[in-house]
């Protein structure tokens, strides 16, 4: 009788369409490649020019197309430079300011708390890191990962309604959940 092996043999993960992450990863490089090909100068549609604006211009577009904000924040952007000015500014005024976006009350107030966390936590500068950045009061995932992406240069997978409905509709993930559906896609 052959002696058991200490040593497990390595499991083939599957995905959902019963293929292997090998070839589930080959599958996602051909999608991608052919994403490039269609649309080869595709960038985030956000006015912005530092990671501060992108952070306040992504707060405002939760609800909201990007060309609104895009109107809402070249005034604001002109007005409100640093993170201190965002955290000193007028409740009331800011939301004046940022009604045209929809939800004006909660987004005021996640822009001023954001930016004073910026500024007892990091000097007044945008975090790097997905959990820096979550930290932040007022700052979700998804907004975390725009950041990285658009504004740090790094990767992230940022999740919303259409980028969820794809990835399941395409076979690379089962998940529902946007933080499963993120962590298994990494």
């Amino acid at each position: 009788m052959p002696k058991a092996s200490a040593k497990a043999e390595p499991v083939e993960l599957v995905g959902p369409l019963g293929e292997s992450v090998a070839e589930m990863r080959k599958r996602a490089l051909l999608t991608l490649r052919r994403l490039k090909r269609a649309y080869p100068d595709a960038t985030i549609p956000l006015n912005y020019s530092s990671p501060l604006e992108l952070m306040v211009a992504t707060i405002l577009s939760a609800q909201c197309t990007d060309a609104r904000v895009n109107e809402v924040t070249a005034d604001l952007f002109r007005k409100y430079r640093t993170a201190e000015d965002w955290a000193s500014a007028n409740l009331k005024t800011l939301e004046k300011e940022v009604h045209p976006t929809g939800f004006f009350r909660n987004k005021a107030k996640a822009i001023k708390e954001s930016a004073r966390d910026l500024i007892e936590k990091h000097d007044g500068e945008v975090p790097r890191t997905l959990e820096e950045l979550t930290a932040l009061r007022g700052l979700g995932r998804k907004s975390a990962n725009v950041l990285i992406t658009h504004a740090f240069g790094g990767q992230g997978i940022i999740v919303d309604t259409h980028f969820r409905r794809i990835t399941r509709r395409r076979g690379f993930t089962s998940q529902m959940d946007s933080v499963n559906l993120e962590r298994e896609l990494m």
